[in-house]
């Protein structure tokens, strides 16, 4: 399992808080963090860097909605690959997208 983007929230209530998914084709999603505080990172990119997304040979991540202190909220995700099993976490279960 690799995971390219993580979230995270400044309230522990909210850590693992479903996310809002919407399908807008086979291989893209919009994906929005609906909790309080809850956001979204790339681990190791600094803030400027989270704000370019990023793209691989099998997805791209571009980040669309930021909260007021610059933190990414909603996501499109396109998967490039047509190989690629997709989940996204939520809590302690995953959630198949693609």
């Amino acid at each position: 399992i690799n995971d390219v983007v993580q979230s995270a929230a400044l309230d522990e209530e909210y850590i693992g808080t479903p996310f809002e998914v919407k399908p807008q084709s086979e291989n893209e999603f919009e994906i929005r963090a609906v909790a309080p505080r809850q956001f979204f990172y790339i681990e190791g990119f600094d803030i400027e860097k989270n704000r370019s997304g990023f793209t691989n040979k099998d997805i791209s991540v571009e980040f669309t909605e930021f909260n007021n202190t610059g933190k990414p909220i909603k996501l499109k995700l396109k998967i490039l690959n047509e190989n690629i099993t997709c989940f996204i976490a939520e809590g302690l279960d995953f959630r198949k997208l693609k």
